[in-house]
């Protein structure tokens, strides 16, 4: 208990003077930045002020009036079972989150003790990896998410899952359970990443169908009271058309150079850092390489056992088959594609970029290296050392994403997480890389117990005294540059509370006001029409371009149920200032150096939908990209057209056949929903009469309309009471050189 205490200790007060001085600011600065420090300290903030898992927790405060905004970010429950208390308690939302910051350190580095403990039985190898890990390069580069930074979890689960492997006590199985549920509750990526680590462990430990099965009944425990959460996410996500490109996940990949590469925040190791973002610091530091490396050595003396004849000759034929599809490869680079065609009869090899050979000579290498005997040897005495070692190397090649590059080019075809992302979940996961906190936290472990491996004989004394110098090396060359940024400045004028009201903070959609809007939303607790999360809701983009588009009609949609105040900030007033002026129902509130605010009346009652019959359409013309005006009116949603530019010049004109009283006409606009039209004219004709103009207004509002009712088909519905009309021309009259304007389905309906 005695090492148990001074551990602690140590690790708390390694904590505070790596922070330093954070602890003696709590109330006044957040970590590293205030953005996605400020988010989490909104969401620990909402966890503690409203009861979760209902549906006003689900239709969290920003983002409005858009619901389900939680949904747009992690939860962070389990780390709320300590922030709630001490808000509860009368502290702070930003001294609760700097709390629960500084604590991580501790937790992260004791679960990681008694990890190595329970493999090795020494205090000296797990004061090295607990080190190395909870103080490490990896987390200082993830100093800002502190989701990340909550990973004790995970080795606590590791812990369980050893101690239960060695004396079936099923207190061992509760601690996994309970350990799994806190990790998913609070970090979600490990949700869905731990598992696969999980994986890995069984098939390297387990033999026994009862202990697989009891390891399964307590994960399946342990789970489900994530499936509530689950379900209520998948809803929401996809009530709201939220998901991952592909090209986002591969940006938010990690690269093979990583393992070399580290933040510029970690003082010792700046050179290495070459200004790389945060998901591409791998570095673990030189004493775990070094240690992994003796490690590897002082296992390969072991004495080679014999194979089977047939197995080394198969071995020997995967080393060619690898040698051979490298050497493709490298063709590829030197020559140029090639073909082998015999006689000019077929083709027999085909060779035209180095990333399919050079991915199967991989394959066929890490076939070559898992059969070998070591690693056979290995096995069977469910070798810890060489599971952590296996385990980390899967698990740097899954943060390489689905398509892996070295120095942004290329490498492989199809990687393992190409794999994975077929599996339910792992599509809406943005950032692979985050893989790298199952590499280090294995790769620490597959040091410590090197070390405990490689001291084995030297006496207590001696080893103590070696352990002590390895964590000061550590301690050393991990020493972060920790900035602390002030907490963003308040409304520093009343904000009127009279009568159902929301906020608007204006200008809207940069990165640093948007998370501090959601942060002041903490003080004042008004519904917030900003907000800043983990995706963009469809409508966010909708009202951003609509207000730079100058429109004051699209403040129309946000006051539907509720007046608007809008606070303007010191950047480009006079721009905003001025549009929310030319708005009619606006009154200015008050003003200082700080803020201008104004206050939006309530808008009249929403429209009805646009009732009537839908008119067959005749024939179809566009002025730009007329090949693909049958798009228009092809009743899919997936296809659509659209014009090069909104140059202020584009027509689609549409013959209804016959005359027809018209109601009004529908742009669906799908998933090119930012290629509304920034102005909208359309003008109508009889078959004998010449164009009149029957519609002019607001295309913005309409689509920002259309994306708060439907995310997933956001649709621009004209409301046009016109007699005898058979042809509609619409004109777009605006400018953008970003979107082309883009319609998916056009439809125009009948009285």
């Amino acid at each position: 208990m005695r090492r148990w205490l001074v551990s602690a200790v140590a690790y708390t007060l390694l904590a505070v003077a790596v922070t330093w001085p954070l602890v003696a600011r709590l109330t006044s600065v957040l970590p590293h930045d205030a953005v996605d420090p400020g988010l989490s300290t909104w969401i620990l903030w909402w966890d503690a002020h409203t009861r979760p898992f209902t549906d006003r927790w689900w239709n969290a405060p920003i983002f409005a009036p858009m619901p389900g905004a939680l949904a747009l970010s992690e939860h962070m429950l389990g780390i709320s079972v300590l922030t709630t208390p001490l808000q509860w308690l009368g502290l702070p939302p930003a001294a609760s989150y700097d709390v629960a910051f500084l604590v991580s350190f501790p937790l992260t580095a004791l679960a990681v003790h008694a990890l190595v403990v329970a493999l090795t039985g020494r205090h000296d190898a797990a004061a090295v990896g607990a080190v190395a890990f909870a103080f490490g390069p990896y987390r200082i580069a993830q100093i800002s998410h502190l989701q990340m930074l909550w990973a004790f979890g995970v080795p606590l689960a590791l812990l369980a899952l050893h101690r239960h492997a060695g004396t079936r006590q099923v207190r061992w199985l509760v601690l996994f359970a309970a350990a799994w549920l806190l990790q998913a509750l609070s970090n979600g990526y490990l949700l869905l990443f731990f598992p696969v680590l999980l994986a890995l462990w069984i098939a390297w430990h387990v033999r026994d169908p009862r202990q697989l099965a009891a390891i399964g009944v307590a994960f399946l425990v342990g789970s489900l009271p994530l499936v509530p959460i689950l379900l209520e996410y998948r809803r929401w996500q996809t009530a709201l058309a939220l998901g991952r490109h592909y090209d986002e996940i591969q940006a938010l990949s990690a690269d093979v150079l990583s393992i070399v590469s580290t933040t510029p925040d970690v003082r010792a190791w700046r050179l290495l850092s070459h200004g790389n973002r945060v998901e591409d610091c791998f570095f673990p530091g030189a004493i775990v390489l070094l240690l992994v490396a003796a490690g590897i050595v002082a296992a390969a003396r072991r004495p080679m056992p014999s194979r089977d004849h047939a197995v080394r000759r198969l071995r020997q034929a995967l080393l060619a088959g690898a040698v051979a599809a490298t050497a493709a490869a490298l063709s590829v680079v030197a020559i140029g594609p090639w073909t082998l065609t015999p006689a000019g009869t077929f083709t027999l090899v085909s060779v035209t970029a180095p990333e399919k050979p050079f991915t199967i000579a991989l394959l066929l290498a890490a076939i070559y290296a898992l059969s070998g005997p070591f690693v056979a040897a290995a096995w069977r005495r469910q070798s810890a050392f060489a599971f952590y070692l296996i385990a980390a190397a899967i698990a740097f090649v899954l943060a390489l994403g689905p398509l892996p590059r070295l120095h942004g080019r290329p490498l492989l075809f199809h990687s393992l997480y190409w794999w994975l992302l077929q599996l339910p979940g792992f599509s809406s996961v943005r950032a692979p890389a985050r893989f790298g906190i199952l590499f280090e936290l294995c790769l620490v472990v597959a040091a410590s117990l090197a070390f405990a491996r490689l001291t084995a004989s030297r006496p207590p004394r001696v080893r103590l005294a070696i352990a002590a110098v390895a964590v000061a090396i550590v301690v050393v060359e991990s020493w972060p540059e920790i900035l602390l940024a002030p907490l963003p400045p308040p409304l520093s004028i009343p904000v009127e509370r009279s009568g159902d009201v929301a906020l608007l903070e204006l200008p809207l959609g940069v990165v640093a006001t948007d998370a501090a809007a959601v942060w002041r939303s903490t003080q004042h607790r008004l519904p917030l029409v900003n907000g800043y999360s983990g995706y963009q809701p469809v409508h966010y983009l909708v009202l951003q371009l609509g207000l730079e588009n100058g429109d004051p009609q699209v403040f129309d949609p946000l006051t539907r149920d509720r007046d608007l105040v809008v606070a303007i900030g010191t950047d480009d007033r006079a721009r905003w200032s001025a549009l929310v002026s030319r708005h009619p129902r606006t009154t200015r509130l008050a003003v200082d150096p700080a803020w201008e605010v104004y206050r939006i009346g309530k808008a009249p009652s929403r429209p009805d939908p646009l009732h009537g019959q839908r008119v067959a359409i005749a024939g179809v013309r566009a002025t730009s990209a007329g090949e693909d005006a049958g798009k228009l009116v092809d009743g899919n949603i997936d296809t659509f057209w659209s014009s090069p530019r909104q140059a202020g010049h584009e027509e689609v004109e549409i013959d209804l056949g016959r005359d027809v009283d018209l109601a009004g006409v529908t742009l669906e606009l799908g998933a090119v929903y930012p290629g509304f039209p920034r102005h909208l004219e359309i003008d109508c004709a009889a078959s004998d009469a010449n164009w009149r103009t029957c519609w002019r207004g607001s295309s913005a509002a309409l689509a920002l309309e259309g994306a708060l009712t439907d995310a997933r088909n956001p649709t621009i519905a004209v409301r046009i009471d016109a007699p005898a009309v058979r042809r509609i021309l619409l004109r777009q009259t605006g400018v953008d050189t970003r979107y082309p304007w883009s319609i998916a389905e056009l439809s125009a309906f009948a009285k």
